[in-house]
């Protein structure tokens, strides 16, 4: 009898400046349950890694005067060395450049293509920069409208021709999964604010962009002028990491596979990918754990606003006590902790 098996996942993280505390809370809670799990006798899995792709990484290098692979290379690497500093080992490291990330992604988009999932058209909307997305009206506070929920910044107004993938016509497969399967989405209120998404009628996704508006991503295989959205390219790593589709490590831990994330990007790991999934033929993804905040001054910790920088530059912060400080935090209250209190 084989033992059984369990594949844990941080969401890769985005290279446009170096980590945080909140990068090493995530990693550091997948890192403490993937050893549960080996203690109980299953065959673990752990993927982390960077998404390097899109408007941001091209804009920070450019402000920098630098290439997009010289920035992501730097800051891909600066990750890479946090990970023992925290005593993290994950199996491991993927990025969104590499060429055995790319063709999955490629080959993916070409058989949704084919399969008539993916379709071209013109799209008006307003656009967050840091958030790579489009919002619809329903997103917005109709208080402050033109800016963005999340960063608080100028929504952009856009106007172009891009590929979409058919994800409305999922919608109500994905209500009746999360419905039917309590466990889907951990804890439950983030599956009810899921449900409250599916309410509304769900559009189709952009998942292009134009080359001439924005060089930096993965060519589309059949349309050289486009790129793949940041979003698409980057859910693909958790089966691309495997060998997607006929890799051993895809054959053995798909689908015992467990997302963790923060709930910032639940829409992209609670719409898009079990749609995408679904589209593809592939069966989805376990479970889908979401966690809240460290906050900083009463706000979320981020890239800008992180009162020690780049976390383990902390040589006087133990990594027992820190690992155990990470652990023992509330998995959906923003944490308000002090940094200090770790020093």
């Amino acid at each position: 009898m084989s033992e059984p098996r369990f594949y844990i996942t941080t969401p890769i993280y985005y290279v446009n400046a170096s980590p945080h505390l909140g990068h090493s809370y995530t990693s550091v809670l997948c890192d403490a349950v993937r050893r549960f799990y080996d203690l109980m006798g299953y065959e673990t899995y752990y993927l982390t890694g960077t998404d390097e792709h899109g408007e941001n990484i091209m804009r920070v290098a450019r402000e920098q005067g630098r290439s997009e692979q010289d920035l992501v290379d730097e800051v891909s690497a600066s990750f890479r060395r946090m990970w023992p500093l925290l005593q993290v080992a994950p199996d491991d490291f993927i990025r969104t450049t590499e060429r055995r990330h790319k063709l999955v992604v490629q080959a993916i988009l070409e058989d949704l293509y084919q399969k008539g999932e993916i379709y071209k058209a013109e799209y008006e909307g307003v656009y967050c920069v840091q958030c790579e997305r489009f919002y619809t009206d329903k997103e917005i506070d109709p208080t402050r409208p033109g800016v963005c929920p999340t960063h608080e910044t100028e929504l952009k107004r856009i106007r172009e021709e891009n590929y979409f993938f058919r994800m409305s016509q999922y919608q109500d497969w994905l209500r009746e999964k999360i419905q039917n399967e309590p466990g889907f989405i951990n804890p439950p209120q983030f599956a009810n604010e899921v449900l409250g998404i599916l309410q509304d009628p769900l559009e189709d996704l952009s998942i292009s962009r134009p080359k001439s508006r924005l060089p930096w991503g993965i060519p589309f295989p059949f349309d050289p002028e486009h790129v793949v959205y940041v979003w698409f390219d980057a859910l693909v790593n958790y089966m691309s990491a495997l060998g997607y589709p006929g890799g051993v490590l895809f054959t053995r831990f798909w689908p015992a596979v467990n997302h963790v994330i923060a709930k910032d990007i639940l829409r992209p790991h609670a719409v898009y990918w079990p749609t995408m999934l679904k589209a593809m033929g592939v069966e989805c993804y376990q479970h889908l754990h979401v966690h809240g905040y460290w906050q900083s001054d009463g706000k979320k910790m981020s890239k800008t606003r992180s009162p020690a920088g780049a976390f383990p530059s902390r040589s006087n912060c133990r990594t027992s006590i820190t690992r155990c400080c990470r652990t023992s935090t509330p998995r959906v209250r923003p944490c308000r902790r002090s940094w200090n209190a770790c020093a």
